[in-house]
């Protein structure tokens, strides 16, 4: 069960053992990480928008989750601080289409004024 955690593939795994007529019965269910279909960055253009994109680093076909998209977030904005924008913003978001188990995310990035000497 570790491994299949450890791949991050695997959001939720759970193991029930019961006694079947040919001896021990094991039903494994598990939830597979659904895969970002796509990054849209709103609010930046140009150089900015592929900074952003890097580093986040969600990539289109990978497995992502709200942790992984949160983390993300806070790395950009951390990024974006350390380049003088103090006032700067950034919002996640899921769009998740059950049927293909995939998510649009979009980061919504707000700049502000940036400080200069």
């Amino acid at each position: 069960m570790h491994a299949l955690y450890a791949s991050g593939e695997v959001e939720y795994v759970r193991v029930d053992a019961g006694e079947d007529e040919g001896g021990l019965a094991l039903h494994v269910r598990l939830s597979l990480r659904a895969r970002v279909e796509r990054v849209v960055i709103d609010g930046v253009e140009g150089v900015w928008r592929r900074r952003i994109r890097k580093w986040l680093e969600l990539r289109p076909g990978g497995p992502v989750s709200v942790s992984g998209l949160e983390v993300g977030a806070r790395r950009v904005l951390s990024r974006l601080r350390e380049r003088g924008y103090a006032e700067a913003a950034v919002e996640p978001y899921l769009d998740y289409l059950r049927s293909a188990n995939t998510v649009e995310v979009r980061l919504e990035v707000r700049l502000g004024a940036p400080r200069l000497l």
